[in-house]
């Protein structure tokens, strides 16, 4: 029976958190079309080259949705919050004027990525508790 110190096996194409082996993150593109939508059907993002980050740390996280910024709708408000991941990098938040009050810091994005992770330099995400996440099949 394995312990819980048992090495963890890098996974081939995914980024890994040079601290820690066990937290990772993979980008998957979406099969179909993925679109980001207010309740009111507002279109913020509509994208047949989406991905999904499936990042794992100690725990699974819920995969998260990424548009290109080509594909997305509306304009991006640039706000002055900024976060930070040992495996991403820092993210910039950005608010949705067509959101209203709800839109203040809607969308993140790492813009100048980690080492590895370039990737995510041209795309952006929506919290998916404040806007509809939509897939369809290909």
């Amino acid at each position: 029976m394995p312990s819980e110190h048992t090495a963890v096996t890098m996974m081939a194409d995914a980024v890994h958190n040079p601290a820690e082996p066990r937290h990772f993150m993979k980008l998957v593109p979406v099969p179909g079309r993925a679109a980001a939508k207010l309740p009111d059907g507002t279109t913020l993002a509509e994208s047949e080259n989406a991905f999904f980050a499936i990042e794992i740390s100690r725990d699974f996280y819920p995969p998260v949705v990424y548009f290109p910024r080509p594909d997305v709708a509306v304009n991006l408000l640039k706000s002055d919050k900024v976060t930070h991941c040992p495996l991403k990098g820092d993210a910039s938040y950005f608010s949705v004027r067509e959101a209203g009050g709800s839109g203040k810091d809607m969308v993140w994005a790492y813009e100048n990525p980690v080492s590895g992770a370039e990737a995510l330099s041209d795309l952006v995400a929506f919290y998916p508790d404040r806007c509809v996440i939509q897939l369809e099949p290909a």
